[in-house]
């Protein structure tokens, strides 16, 4: 009897879901765009990417890009994901509803699917942790406690970054170290960081 995991077929098949797109197609079920799966891949290309994606309203850089990202990373790299947005309605009513409408993909005994966030469950220490948070900027001039870990990284989303505080935006991407950095929104006025990041 063969070894199915032997098997090139099989082979082929967890090469492709290992890689950020692939999981978005294989896991997922989403149908990717060439663009979109390119901005996936650059993310997490290697340690201490940073990556700026201006995209044009309702082609889904929040419900399948962003959202893929943070799965793929609390999933297959371990991560911890931290986003905010140019306001926490984006996160509340865009994010999160994205995020929640998998959660039926993953374990219960072993994710939880909040309103504000996922946890999951960390077997060696017995306890939850949290996995994704996505957290409110809109009155603070600050972005902290957030650090990526000895074998622990951190994935740190800004979502529509145009309406971002910069301070935040440094904070975020300087402070924190994020092992791998998203910043991403809709085209805006010639000023503030995003637009500096984008030129």
């Amino acid at each position: 009897m063969t070894d199915p995991l032997k098997d090139p077929s099989f082979q082929a098949y967890a090469k492709r879901l290992s890689t950020p797109s692939g999981y978005a197609e294989l896991r997922l079920g989403m149908k990717l765009h060439p663009k979109q799966a390119a901005v996936l891949e650059d993310i997490f290309s290697k340690e201490g990417s940073r990556v700026v994606s201006r995209n044009a309203n309702e082609t889904g850089k929040t419900r399948k890009v962003l959202c893929a990202a943070i799965l793929y990373a609390i999933e297959i790299r371990g991560a911890v994901c931290v986003s905010t947005a140019g306001t926490f309605r984006q996160i509340e009513k865009q994010l999160i509803p994205a995020l929640n409408s998998y959660a039926h993909l993953f374990d219960s005994k072993l994710w939880k699917f909040q309103s504000t966030g996922i946890k999951r469950f960390d077997s060696k220490n017995n306890l939850w942790e949290d996995a994704y948070s996505g957290v409110s900027t809109d009155n603070e001039h600050f972005f902290q406690g957030y650090h990526k870990d000895e074998g622990r990284p951190l994935f740190v989303a800004i979502d529509e970054c145009q309406g971002v505080d910069p301070t935040i935006c440094n904070a975020a991407e300087d402070r924190c170290n994020p092992t791998w950095f998203l910043a991403t929104g809709s085209p805006g006025d010639p000023q503030g960081a995003f637009y500096e990041m984008e030129t």
